[in-house]
């Protein structure tokens, strides 16, 4: 685990999560960067293609199988310009000619099998991702719950039940990326998320049972917190069912990362592959063409980067250009969570009575509201009435037109009740 370079404490503000309480990002750009590679799609097709950083190409090149297949290509090439297979190898009577109608048999079969291969890791990819979203968001929830309906009269069941559900969180991202189980263990500690007596019962539990145990201490100690706070009597059901939503996201991504494309399948592929760029090698090294080596470069480049992507692909907890950045969701997560355990309304509960007492109305109409404007010179939106842009500026400090009112009675004759309510 790489958050110990995220995580630091806060001087200034007193934390009963210290491990929680991590180094906040100042930048976008710096978010964008640890969130993956951001590209722009109005550069340019020529600029796009011509870029080779956070691509397979570079893969592709320090591969053995591409060069052992360029030099077969290059030496079939030289050798029928240089005379020494003969000029009659290119006839269809000749024992080594190969028609070019049977090399197009399996390329396109090779075509569709590692088409369907990269849609299925695509599928995983985007699945895993899902799944891990989800589970740090029902995570969010599940603090936010435990802050409104438990931590104002047992803040420190509350604070006990989340911190048992982060160090959950981070057992199941260390067992995606096969770290060692002690070390994963005595990271915890460091961080404060397990104390010492916690982190000797995870060492006698079995490693793929740990994060199961750690949902069920902090399910225990929601449901105890509930009841010392006599929060509602259909609260410690929620409670229960983000736990166990959360856990079953967790099991889903162990089972995804479990199966695989079957063994059988991906060697049939590597066999065509392999099938297909020998007869690629071989049948445009017999041609006259001073491009067949540019073409057989690009078709080789194109196929087994494809295959490289794919891989890539099927395993996204690890260090690939493709793969989640892990440490980086894991910090705001964790951050997210300890804000919301222990941030307080600006005044404690007398300030929440004030400003509930000098809340107004919410506004029917908005006259200008810069955030949702879609101007484009001349041009503006309208809504299903026929009120547009251009009514709502016009008639700013006014009431709106009787075309977007209806049949409203007047702003006076209204109920003060807030739109909310």
């Amino acid at each position: 685990l790489k958050l110990a370079r995220f995580c630091s404490p806060r001087p200034q503000r007193r934390r009963v999560l210290p491990a929680l309480a991590c180094a906040p990002v100042r930048h976008n750009k710096e978010r964008a960067a640890r969130m993956g590679y951001s590209y722009d799609t109005k550069q340019g097709r020529l600029v796009t293609a011509l870029s080779l950083t956070f691509t397979v190409v570079p893969k592709v090149l320090r591969s053995g199988e591409f060069w052992f297949f360029l030099i077969l290509h290059l030496a079939v090439f030289s050798s029928y310009h240089l005379g020494y297979l003969g000029d009659t190898i290119t006839s269809e009577k000749h024992g080594l000619a190969l028609n070019w109608s049977f090399v197009k048999v399996v390329t396109a079969m090779t075509t569709f099998f590692e088409v369907f291969y990269s849609n299925q890791c695509y599928s995983r990819y985007i699945g895993l991702y899902k799944s891990t979203r989800g589970m740090m968001d029902d995570a969010h929830s599940y603090a936010a719950l435990l802050r409104t309906h438990v931590g104002e009269k047992s803040r420190c069941h509350a604070r006990l039940a989340v911190r048992y559900m982060a160090a959950a969180i981070m057992i199941q991202f260390s067992e995606m990326k096969d770290s060692c189980p002690e070390r994963t263990i005595s990271e915890l500690g460091r961080l404060d998320l397990l104390k010492p007596e916690e982190a000797q019962g995870m060492r006698e539990l079995r490693p793929r049972h740990r994060g199961a145990v750690l949902m069920g201490w902090s399910s225990l100690a929601a449901a105890t917190g509930c009841k010392e706070a006599s929060a509602p009597n259909n609260m410690p059901g929620l409670l229960s069912q983000a736990i166990f939503k959360i856990r079953n996201q967790q099991q889903d991504i162990l089972d995804t990362m479990a199966l695989p494309v079957p063994f059988h399948y991906y060697h049939l592929l590597s066999v065509m592959i392999i099938m297909n760029l020998t007869l690629w090698a071989y049948s445009m090294g017999l041609t006259d063409s001073v491009f067949a080596p540019l073409v057989f470069l690009s078709a080789a480049v194109i196929f087994i980067g494809m295959m490289e992507l794919s891989s890539e692909l099927a395993d996204p907890f690890g260090s690939d250009e493709v793969d989640f950045p892990v440490d980086f969701w894991l910090t705001e997560c964790l951050e997210l969570i300890a804000e919301v355990s222990e941030s307080d309304f600006p005044g404690g509960p007398e300030g929440l009575a004030l400003a509930a007492k000098r809340e107004v109305a919410l506004p029917r109409v908005v006259h200008d509201l810069a955030l949702m404007r879609h101007v484009q010179g001349d041009r503006s939106w309208s809504n299903d009435e026929g009120f547009t842009e251009q009514d709502r500026i016009s008639t700013r400090g006014s009431e709106p037109p009787v075309s977007a009112r209806g049949s409203e009675p007047p702003l006076s004759a209204r109920d003060s009740t807030p739109l909310l309510a």
